[in-house]
């Protein structure tokens, strides 16, 4: 069977026993208490990521290890025209991927337009596993415009690009997982990996530290082009999640979240608007 032939059903099962051990150890050891009810975010955030998932695959035809075979097949890219060994073109694809996706968060967080988008993230008035997931279908575009780029122009090969992206999706699930780590290890395995206490930090509703700690999967980047931050002003555990302009829990609902990126700041539809609007729609047509 060819990669394509396993390519989903292998990231599937990662994704699902990644995030039903985080979810798992969330209630064993929790960081900070939940101030939403759970189930209520957790169908939120999957009919939105369920949403994304459709459309992508609608509308986007070549996406991740389908474009690295395009430029493997037709030799485009740095790696398709010289000779490196495989192990170290692997190593370079999934580095490179990583760091152009911290500068492409940089981006969504520094263009007003990108912005609109990556607050449907960040408006999540909680953190845990389930924030992973919430993330809207025009930033998930962007996010694979860019990969695109560097995959082609760097020939990532298909096998490194499907070991970036199953590197990728357990780090973001793992990043926002609302769990507590002896803080000794916690504090050594900063250095290799984004842990979720490091991750934390981006989701304070404090602007200079929403703007820090941006990696996914590495966390030398944001050392390096000074983003990084070891901790929130008001300690972890005191710190507020989320935006100060959406602290309404009608913004976390779907249609909210769908919309939020045409909306105007502060602008949260309740479900009777909704339906006003939808009315209004269908008699306009």
């Amino acid at each position: 069977m060819s990669l394509f032939g396993y390519e989903l059903p292998v990231r599937a099962a990662f994704f699902l026993f990644t995030f039903l051990a985080l979810a798992f150890w969330e209630q064993k050891s929790r960081q900070v208490p939940l101030s939403q009810d759970k189930a209520d975010r957790w169908l939120n955030h999957f009919a939105l990521a369920f949403l994304t998932t459709l459309l992508v695959r609608a509308f986007v035809p070549l996406v991740g290890v389908s474009i690295a075979w395009f430029a493997m097949v037709h030799h485009y890219g740095l790696f398709n025209q010289i000779e490196l060994p495989p192990l170290v073109v692997l190593v370079l694809s999934v580095l490179n991927l990583d760091w152009a996706l911290y500068y492409q968060h940089r981006a969504l967080h520094a263009v007003a337009g990108l912005w609109k988008c990556h607050r449907v993230h960040h408006s999540d008035l909680d953190f845990d596993v389930s924030t992973g997931i919430r993330f809207h279908f025009l930033e998930i575009g962007f996010t694979l415009f860019i990969k695109a780029i560097v995959i082609l122009v760097l020939g990532c090969p298909p096998t490194a690009v499907f070991t970036f992206e199953v590197a990728y999706m357990i780090a973001v699930l793992f990043n926002h997982a609302n769990i507590q780590l002896p803080p000794a290890v916690e504090k050594a395995i900063r250095w290799f990996i984004v842990t979720p206490d490091m991750h934390r930090i981006h989701h304070s509703i404090a602007r200079p530290e929403t703007n820090s700690n941006f990696s996914f999967i590495f966390p030398w980047w944001d050392r390096a082009f000074g983003t990084y931050r070891s901790e929130p002003a008001a300690g972890l555990k005191a710190m507020t999640v989320g935006l100060e302009n959406y602290r309404d829990p009608l913004s976390g609902q779907l249609p909210n979240l769908v919309l939020q990126p045409f909306m105007d700041q502060e602008q949260t539809l309740s479900m009777e608007n909704f339906k006003s609007v939808e009315t209004a729609y269908t008699q306009g047509k």
